[in-house]
């Protein structure tokens, strides 16, 4: 129940351009009481760091919206933009 809340609640949200995405969408949990997390895991590929993140709403793992980076802040604001996108998709 909580996913199909946070679901709507993000595809009702204006989300700003100026504004970053990660922190509106956490705003978006916050504002639903939704437990909004991120799992990320560190990972050598070929001697280089690189990081996956996806998103847990309220303790559930959502790896549909996994993303990858060579920084752990950069994958997970990757995977916020790709929560962002694909749950907007109508």
């Amino acid at each position: 129940m909580p996913r199909e809340i946070f679901k709507a609640a993000v595809r009702e949200h204006e989300f700003a351009v100026q504004k970053s995405p990660l922190a509106q969408l956490e705003g978006v949990a916050r504002q639903h009481n939704i437990n909004l997390q991120w799992e990320s895991i560190q990972s050598l590929v070929g001697g280089d760091s690189l990081w996956q993140s996806c998103p847990k709403v309220d303790g559930d793992l959502c790896p549909q919206f996994l993303q990858a980076a060579t920084t752990r802040e950069d994958s997970i604001q990757k995977s916020a933009e790709e929560t962002i996108r694909l749950l907007r998709r109508r």
